[in-house]
């Protein structure tokens, strides 16, 4: 069963919990900073506020991580208790998203994992690329694989 609340269908889940019902709109992590009463903060988000593109911008949507949150509940909690400069521990990094946030915002990082595999993760989410190298690379790649398929095309037609 759904009710229409201002154009908005809310589930029988959705009308138990009385932020739903409210009006207030979410916090945007942009609009945070150390000022920024706790009370203010309005972090329950839904799926329209907050569609599953956002959630997942830039590398965050490199591999699926089951255990992971949203970048977006990390970038608020960064502004508001650190500025650019400072350091923040990441002791269970898992999929990198506090230090990938924390690099976003000029804030140095430090994490580690107990998995390897997750622990590379964070090294490639994290790392400096000289982007022009890349480009240079990603281009012979594709070079290659255009020779090789024409290659193989010719082989087919003999």
């Amino acid at each position: 069963m759904q009710t229409n609340f201002g154009n908005v269908f809310l589930t029988n889940e959705e009308e138990a919990v009385p932020v739903y019902s409210s009006s207030e709109r979410f916090t945007i992590a942009s609009t945070v900073t150390p000022n920024t009463p706790l009370s203010e903060l309005n972090l329950n988000w839904r799926e329209r506020d907050l569609p599953e593109k956002e959630r997942t911008k830039h590398v965050h949507r490199l591999h699926p991580y089951l255990g992971k949150y949203i970048p977006q509940l990390v970038e608020i909690f960064l502004r508001k208790y650190f500025s650019a400069g400072q350091t923040v521990l990441d002791p269970f990094c898992g999929s990198g998203t506090t230090l990938v946030q924390a690099n976003e915002l000029g804030i140095n990082s430090i994490g580690y994992d107990v998995s390897a595999f997750n622990v590379m993760l964070c090294r490639v989410k994290t790392a400096k690329y000289d982007l022009v190298k890349v480009r240079q690379e990603v281009l012979q790649i594709l070079e290659q694989v255009c020779r090789a398929t024409q290659k193989e095309n010719a082989n087919l037609s003999l």
